[in-house]
């Protein structure tokens, strides 16, 4: 497929999707033909088009897909879990609403964090997003100026740079080489949603230019306890200084802001979902033991008020130089983070501000021919960050006595090694060697004897012991995978595949306190000494197309050793992180895509799920807690008229999910519907959308905190958005 990487691209897909790589912005039409080989202009070198990504990724043997601007809506502004959350195997649960926190999990890694900082490797442009210790801060995403979504699923992340069970996602920018316009959307509907998305892009010469500014805001369903507000700006200019050569530079910035409103019981859920908890209700039990019942145990939102504040720039700049079928890579990024996250009481008010730099370098050999079949890959990858961490008690809203400080530093190397040998026309045998080195150091800085305490009701001493919280960890993994494959056409390929995971601990995991309650703050830290998450992962799986059928199917088994688990107590109060002995899961991911009329096509992706502890002392063969067993999402795409698309959708969870490792509390299964319209004018010019959500005004908990024993009145349950509508228009000048 890849004639020469520089300049032109050669790709045997179906008439339609030659036509959709030269457009870009136009959806597939996919027709029963023959398949043709077509060439198209790479406009750019650093940021591929999405056919492209998508025949880089299908010849993968593993699980991969790409999501591209005709499976997106781009007339709204969309969420992350708009983005990705149709995506076979990719499972997304909001926490408030909007682009508030929204939980990504791929094959459970990283699922029982609350919220989900770490599992996935995010980048941005193939640059990492995620901070040195491996954690991210998911609101800091602005899919709307994504071109393309890159889905690697499992050990094929390690393609990327990422070891972690999870994978990994990488987020193409559109450049002002794919597209040279002036775009303004606008858009608003229920719970105060609003929002505004400027972009530009440009070309001369050899310059292209691509800015986006995007602004929303959004009271939210449990208002006033659901305010949020956020402002994404993205820039990028890439430079041609020859067909074989590009660099181009980024420039992102995003603040964000959003109140936490916190979970509810199963009562509040049925009866009232914008009810706000306010914490435990304690009944005296004369003359009995214990001599309190404790209901509804959660937190105090009211009181609180729970919130989080992050502001991060990012400067990173990339370049591509081709020579033939090779291609090299180096990029160079410096991120800087400043975050203030007020938990409730019994965790305090966490502030942390600093820095991380990272260096990437990718090599790839390609094999000549029709497939874009790498012979030889290697990378290597680096970050390393500082950051000031300080814990403050939360005072009733307020920021109160300082309890900590910490100097954190960390740094994490990856260097990955991929060989393919092609076995006559039709059989590919890859080895992989993926190296991890890791180091997490925290310098206690907090110098006085006693950390103060903090009760809101109830004697506590004014006091504490300061124990020094110091520690320096190392973490060193060796992971090698192995695929067999057989391609008997381009992106047509069953395999067979085999690889290691490990993913040393984030600083949350490392670092946490403890002895707080819903009335009172904490009393020190969890400084446990983890070992990395390792375990092995053997996947089966099938892509291609039949005429008017596409499909992509994997079905995978792993085995995992010290498995973090982030947990709470039947309380609310956090646990801190601790190794599980083993857990095992079993999966498959379903994606199939058709093409029913000229004007009807569908998609429909399933993800089941089946991770269970393996014979623990304390749970046996428990469910791990927070795994969806059934996801379906479908779609329809109809064009009843020329210029118009109408779009029913639904969102599927057919089985209730537990919410606690005892696998006493569970959340409901639901079903959610949808149906967006959108009309655009002849030329694109002009373009309005309505997009309907929870028709059937369902009320159902799109998530939950995760526990390690769950109290039976237990406020658990994140509740999703009522019946809502959402409208907004779009020009092109």
């Amino acid at each position: 497929m890849l004639r020469s990487v520089h300049g032109w691209i050669a790709c045997p897909i179906l008439a339609a999707l030659a036509q959709n790589a030269l457009a870009g912005d136009e959806p597939d039409r996919p027709e029963p033909m023959e398949e043709i080989v077509v060439f198209a202009e790479r406009p750019s070198l650093t940021n591929d088009p999405t056919a492209l990504a998508r025949a880089r990724l299908g010849e993968i043997a593993g699980g991969t897909c790409v999501i591209g601007p005709d499976q997106r809506n781009h007339e709204s502004n969309q969420s992350i879990a708009d983005a990705i959350g149709a995506a076979p195997g990719v499972i997304t649960q909001n926490f408030f609403g909007g682009n508030d926190q929204v939980r990504i999990q791929m094959r459970g890694s990283g699922l029982q964090q609350n919220p989900t900082q770490r599992g996935v490797l995010l980048l941005q442009d193939g640059l990492p997003l995620s901070r040195a210790d491996g954690s991210y801060i998911v609101s800091s995403l602005e899919p709307d100026a994504s071109n393309t979504i890159e889905v690697y699923r499992g050990a094929s992340g390690a393609r990327v740079g990422s070891a972690t069970l999870g994978g990994a996602m990488n987020f193409i920018s559109l450049t002002g080489a794919d597209v040279q316009d002036l775009r303004l959307a606008l858009e608003a509907g229920r719970f105060g949603a609003r929002s505004a998305r400027l972009s530009y892009g440009g070309r001369s010469g050899a310059w292209d230019l691509r800015g986006t500014l995007v602004k929303t805001a959004r009271e939210g369903l449990r208002e006033p306890f659901n305010d949020s507000e956020r402002t994404a700006l993205l820039l990028n200019s890439g430079y041609r200084f020859s067909d074989n050569l590009e660099t181009r530079v980024f420039v992102d910035y995003v603040e964000l802001g959003f109140d936490i409103p916190g979970p509810i019981t199963r009562a509040a859920l049925n009866d009232n979902l914008d009810t706000i908890h306010t914490g435990p209700r304690i009944t005296p039990n004369p003359g009995g033991r214990p001599p309190f019942f404790l209901n509804e145990p959660g937190p105090n939102v009211p009181r609180d008020r729970p919130r989080r504040d992050a502001e991060k720039w990012r400067l990173s700049t990339r370049t591509t130089y081709t020579a033939g079928l090779s291609e090299f890579d180096l990029g160079l990024t410096y991120a800087d983070t400043d975050e203030t996250f007020r938990f409730p009481v019994s965790a305090g008010i966490r502030h942390t501000d600093g820095a991380d730099v990272a260096v990437d370098m990718r090599y790839t050999r390609y094999a000549g021919g029709e497939a874009v079949v790498p012979l030889v890959e290697l990378s290597a990858h680096y970050i390393t960050g500082d950051h000031d961490r300080s814990y403050f008690h939360n005072n009733a809203g307020s920021r109160g006595a300082r309890f900590s400080d910490h100097a954190l530093s960390a740094d994490t190397l990856s260097l990955n090694a991929f060989g393919t040998l092609l076995i006559g026309e039709r059989w590919r045998l890859t080895a992989g060697l993926n190296y991890v080195r890791a180091h997490r150091e925290n310098d206690e800085r907090y110098a006085l004897p006693t950390r103060p305490t903090l009760r809101l009701g109830g004697p506590l001493p004014p006091a504490v012991p300061a124990a020094d919280t110091s520690f320096s960890r190392n973490y060193d993994g060796l992971n090698p995978g192995l695929s067999l494959s057989y391609a008997w056409k381009p992106q047509h390929m069953a395999f067979v595949s085999i690889a290691r995971s490990y993913e040393p601990p984030t600083f949350e995991d490392l670092l946490a306190p403890r002895g707080g309650t819903p009335n009172s703050g904490p009393l020190g830290f969890t400084t446990r000494d983890l070992e990395a998450q390792s375990g092995y992962t053997l996947e089966l799986g099938m892509r291609g197309r039949h005429q008017r059928l596409s499909w992509d199917v994997v079905a995978y088994t792993a085995r995992i050793d010290d498995e973090l688990l982030s947990l709470r107590d039947a309380s609310g109060v956090p646990l801190g992180t601790r190794n599980a002995d083993k857990t095992r899961r079993d999966g498959l991911e379903l994606g199939l895509g058709m093409q029913f009329t000229q004007r009807v096509q569908g998609t429909l992706s399933y993800t089941y799920q089946d991770f269970r502890f393996d014979q623990d002392p304390f749970f046996g063969d428990n469910k791990l807690a927070g795994a969806h067993p059934h996801t379906i999402n479908a779609r329809l795409a109809i064009e009843p008229f020329g210029g118009w698309l109408v779009t029913p959708n639904l969102e599927w969870v057919p089985k209730a999910v537990a919410a606690d490792n005892a696998n006493r509390l569970y959340r409901d299964d639901f079903l959610l519907l949808g149906l967006q319209v959108r009309y655009r004018t002849p030329g694109g010019r002009l373009s309005v959308f309505l997009d309907a959500r929870n028709l059937l005004d369902e009320q159902y908990a799109s998530s939950s905190l995760i526990f390690d024993v769950a109290h039976p009145t237990q406020a658990a349950f994140l509740p999703g958005d009522r019946r809502a509508v959402y409208g907004g228009v779009e020009v092109r000048f």
